[in-house]
């Protein structure tokens, strides 16, 4: 290992051997061994890492407030449904479902309204609900269990 991949180490790892990759600590350890001028660096390196490690930032006391403190709840509308959608408690089964009824009442409530076309330019609309369950009740099934009119 020569000097330069040496500092390459220590600049990028540190003066910690137990840190520097495994494939080359044992090339280093050899080289710093045997030459002064890799110990120098190791030494240089090793006073930095102690400096840096006993460096406290001078946070002014409002500053260190502000950054411990939490952040209050977000309270827009789509937390709001959510919460109400999916509420925590056992009890309050009713929302869920109270949601899912109303939304199946509206997709009836739609589709009774949509007129379908047959194909050949017109169109069937259905006027009244009475006229959809009339229709509905004199649906039979068949014998291979298809309903037909």
């Amino acid at each position: 290992m020569k000097l330069e991949r040496l500092q390459t180490l220590l600049d990028t790892y540190g003066g910690d051997p137990d840190r520097w990759p495994h494939d080359e600590r044992d090339a280093a350890l050899q080289l710093l061994s045997g030459s002064p001028a890799a110990q120098d660096l190791a030494a240089e390196q090793r006073r930095l890492d102690e400096a840096l490690d006993a460096w406290e930032p001078a946070v002014p006391a409002l500053e260190m407030a502000a950054l411990e403190a939490r952040l209050p709840p977000r309270n827009d509308l789509l937390d709001r449904i959510l919460a109400w959608l999916l509420p925590s408690e056992s009890a309050a089964w009713w929302q869920p479902v109270s949601a899912a009824a109303c939304t199946l009442a509206l997709g009836i409530a739609l589709g009774s309204t949509v007129t379908v076309d047959l194909g050949d330019g017109t169109g069937v609309a259905v006027d009244s609900w009475e006229d959809e369950l009339y229709l509905l009740a004199l649906e039979t099934p068949d014998d291979a269990g298809d309903t037909a009119l």
